[in-house]
């Protein structure tokens, strides 16, 4: 099953009520779980790429491409290497997404752990300080 972004939504929006139950009491400044997860998941199925402002999609592209490159610069690493042996130890089964830098193919659970551990392994966001007016 290939997940879109309204099955995303749908399957956080059908937990709704279940973390409603588990949370506890309400302050006046901070909305419930349950009022907090259907109005981002109402904001994400109602907006359209249309919407978007010109500046984000640009710092969206950026963005990824930036993950894109951390994640190829990591592959030669020995985090990757270990991280990816260990997956494939586990015997994944199923060789439905690619891990960036790689020929391995896994679960899409497990790209995304491999692929996350590659893009934030030699990212260094968190210490950069900001120089220029457009960034934060």
């Amino acid at each position: 099953m290939k997940a879109t972004r309204r099955s995303f939504t749908r399957a956080a929006l059908s937990g709704a009520p279940l973390l409603a139950a588990q949370s506890g009491p309400e302050t006046s400044d901070f909305p419930a779980p349950a009022g907090l997860t259907r109005e981002v998941a109402e904001f994400i199925v109602k907006t359209s790429y249309a919407d978007l402002p010109a500046e984000m999609i640009e710092v969206g592209k950026k963005s990824i491409l930036d993950s894109i490159g951390l994640a190829l610069a990591a592959s030669a690493g020995k985090t990757a290497r270990l991280a990816q042996r260990y997956i494939g130890s586990l015997g994944p089964g199923n060789a439905e997404a690619a891990v960036i830098g790689s020929t391995m193919k896994v679960p899409v659970r497990f790209a995304a752990l491999l692929n996350g551990i590659g893009i934030h392994a030699d990212d260094y966001d968190d210490t950069q300080l900001a120089v220029a007016p457009e960034r934060v």
